[in-house]
């Protein structure tokens, strides 16, 4: 059997790794979905970005093993927000529909990722409440305790000013977050530690594991603290294929395709509003 542990693959099927747990990162371009990944690993492996065009084009995954030989498989999907045609909301969400058509009918992913930059001043605007409308409808309301919000990239404790307003905007997100996905999570990545530079790190190979240790402690937990509540259902996207009606979120129209209607109608479904505008 070919070993897949520490290599990115592009995910075709996710029938192809659901015998191992399956965790979906996801969020705005920059949020640290490709470092986050790295960060388990303790080596790049994932091309990460500093701009806003996504260095990540296609959907892949890596498996990771920790805590004695347990695997997982991290998705690392394409950034909302980047400036390729390919990564617009539609778009995207044709690429899940054709990712996540299956014949299984137990859960295929067990936790979602979703993460946050803490620096990002633009918040929980519109253009980013749109992709947690994104998110919703794609998981589904009876997935929600399955979703983990994560933040990131927050600044070093020693930097009382910045932590302060990232306190503030952390707690404001907490309300809004928890409130919009019922039975959902947040937790803060590298809240104690931060990150050092890539250029000091490159500078000091013996600093460079010290900080690689940590990072990968720190995503490690977030992984565990995910796989707490692994999904016990289908996301509502998969239902919408098998053409099943069960669940509570209808806010995807819990109407069966008419005949002939393809996939991209139910696409099309995960693009639209999941709160009243």
């Amino acid at each position: 059997m070919t070993n897949l542990r520490g290599k990115a693959h592009q995910l075709d099927k996710i029938g192809n790794i659901c015998d191992q747990d399956v965790i979906f990162l996801l969020g705005k371009t920059r949020a640290g979905k490709s470092t986050f990944i790295n960060d388990t690993l303790g080596e790049r492996v994932m091309e990460s970005t500093a701009s806003m065009i996504s260095d990540t084009v296609a959907i892949s995954y890596v498996q990771v093993s920790f805590d004695g030989g347990r695997l997982v498989n991290l998705v690392d999907t394409i950034g909302f927000g980047g400036s390729q045609l390919e990564h617009t909301r539609p778009d995207l969400a044709a690429r899940y529909v054709s990712i996540l058509q299956s014949s299984e009918k137990r859960p295929t992913i067990k936790a979602f990722l979703y993460l946050i930059d803490i620096t990002d001043a633009a918040g929980l605007d519109q253009e980013n409440q749109k992709n947690l409308d994104f998110l919703a409808a794609l998981v589904g309301a009876d997935v929600f305790s399955s979703v983990v919000f994560v933040t990131t990239k927050w600044a070093n404790p020693a930097d009382e000013d910045a932590r302060e307003v990232q306190e503030e905007r952390h707690s404001q997100w907490e309300d809004i977050l928890l409130d919009s996905f019922p039975g959902s999570r947040l937790v803060r990545l590298d809240v104690e530690t931060s990150r050092r530079s890539t250029k000091k790190l490159e500078a000091d190979p013996a600093l460079a594991k010290i900080e690689r240790a940590k990072y990968r402690n720190n995503a490690l937990k977030v992984i565990r603290f995910a796989l707490e509540r692994p999904a016990t259902r289908p996301t509502q996207l998969e239902q919408e294929m098998n053409g099943k009606q069960g669940g509570r979120h209808n806010n995807l129209r819990h109407h069966p395709r008419p005949s002939g209607q393809g996939a991209g109608a139910t696409a099309s479904s995960i693009t639209r509003p999941v709160r009243p505008t």
